[in-house]
């Protein structure tokens, strides 16, 4: 299955190269996954590098049933764990799996959250301003002027979920 990580083992890791998570960075990650009969000890190492790269973050991922059967290995969740540090910049992350179990877990995603939302926020809409306006057409000018606008309007809100922080640094990505 090309959108899951299926019956991940014990001491498996995976690399994920060039991850850009800007000068914000990231400070937390979330995984969804199932886990059946793994015990009480599974856990994702989050890693710089490869899997005996510094250790910057652990989640603990329980086992999401104890009932034997393959519809077990379906019952996914979802858990969010700090990471022990900010990452920024490009890095190469690697997870490791680890567990007293033989399995760990079926991964359907990871996701990292910006360490501050508003930050990012912030970034994305000071690329926006440097942009070249000359090259720009009338329309595309109108585009980056409304995502400015309504980045700036969430901003001053002061209240934004993590959706709508991220629908308006893509909504500027893709204006600018």
């Amino acid at each position: 299955n090309p959108t899951n990580l299926g019956g991940v083992l014990q001491n498996a890791y995976a690399i994920y190269n060039d991850m850009g998570f800007g000068n914000v960075g990231a400070g937390s990650v979330t995984i969804n996954y199932a886990g059946w009969n793994t015990g009480t000890d599974a856990r994702a190492e989050i890693r710089l590098g490869d899997e005996n790269g510094e250790l910057v973050g652990t989640v603990s991922i329980p086992q999401t049933s104890t009932m034997q059967g393959a519809v077990h290995w379906s019952q996914y969740t979802t858990v969010t764990a700090e990471l022990d540090q900010v990452i920024t910049g490009d890095q190469d992350i690697c997870v490791v799996f680890r567990g007293s179990g033989t399995h760990v877990a079926n991964v359907k995603y990871l996701r990292f959250q910006y360490a501050d939302p508003d930050a990012a926020l912030e970034e994305a809409l000071e690329m926006a301003a440097g942009v070249d306006r000359t090259d720009k057409t009338a329309e595309s000018l109108a585009a980056l002027d409304q995502a400015i606008q309504d980045a700036e309007a969430l901003l001053e809100a002061g209240e934004m979920t993590e959706t709508q922080m991220q629908d308006a640094i893509r909504a500027l990505e893709d204006a600018i």
